[in-house]
């Protein structure tokens, strides 16, 4: 996880090598620690989509509209920029994954996609309808 604090020893910055003192402020993103400049830009510079969230992206927008603003699609997109990232333990990996997929599946139930009627379907949705105006139902 990504965070701010100050540096308990010597080093050096992982992206630009730039020398860091016991105690100056750094940004650690992952196993990285990066100096004040190189954690600012980190901080406010969005990365582009990595192939996982890239595909989760692709699967939310097969849904209708109204699941992109759905709390489940953005923890989706949060899940996966995550495991793009590598801020995630291997061992919490499989569980991730499996969030992802659950939640894939109850945002597909929650907003299913419009498919035309076949034949069948129609007939069965006239027969109710003439019944409920005729007082059967």
């Amino acid at each position: 996880m990504a965070a701010w604090i100050n540096a308990e020893r010597d080093g050096r910055c992982s992206n630009c090598a730039q020398r860091i003192k016991t105690g100056e402020e750094i940004y650690m993103k992952g196993k990285s620690a990066l100096c004040e400049e190189c954690g600012m830009l980190a901080v406010n510079t969005r990365e582009a989509c990595g192939p996982i969230e890239s595909s989760v992206r692709s699967q939310i927008e097969k849904l209708p509209d109204e699941a992109n603003d759905n709390p489940l699609s953005q923890m989706m997109l949060f899940l996966a920029s995550q495991l793009d990232m590598g801020e995630v333990s291997t061992r919490d990996v499989a569980n991730l994954t499996k969030e992802l997929r659950m939640n894939m599946i109850t945002l597909t139930e929650m907003f299913p996609a419009e498919e035309d009627d076949d034949e069948t379907e129609t007939l069965r949705k006239r027969r109710e309808r003439r019944a409920r105006e005729s007082g059967g139902f």
